[in-house]
């Protein structure tokens, strides 16, 4: 059997934050600052323990010049699409990168769906048209 690359069933909220529903809720977005290609994570909305979301590697360093955080974020589960929206930055260290580039996403297996389906580690890249993502 090879591992599928998304989850048959609408994800299982709890397996990505205890007792969440699905429904808007606050969370702590992290941007930082990596030489080998800033990164994105999803902390909890206390920003004391990240989320088993993975992590987005941008594939660029110009994103940040210092690790920040984006307080007051949201976080929604629609099916199999979890939607981020950013909050406010406590840092001015945010910065509009100078190009583009493919970001690339690794899942963490303690995501399942609702049949119980572990999600793929495998690493996926952004479709369509190299960006600008910040």
């Amino acid at each position: 059997m090879s591992p599928r690359s998304e989850p048959l069933e609408p994800l299982e909220p709890i397996s990505i934050l205890a007792g969440w529903s699905g429904s808007s809720t606050t969370v702590t977005v992290r941007l930082i600052s990596k030489g080998g290609g800033d990164r994105v994570q999803i902390w909890n909305s206390g920003n004391s323990a990240q989320l088993p979301v993975g992590t987005i590697m941008l594939n660029r360093t110009d994103y940040a010049t210092k690790t920040s955080s984006f307080t007051g974020s949201s976080m929604v589960l629609a099916g199999n699409v979890l939607t981020v929206t950013l909050g406010t930055t406590i840092a001015t260290s945010v910065t509009t990168a100078a190009g583009t580039e493919t970001m690339r996403f690794n899942a963490s297996a303690t995501i399942t769906d609702l049949a119980g389906n572990a999600a793929s580690t495998a690493n996926r890249n952004e479709s369509g048209t190299a960006d600008a993502d910040f």
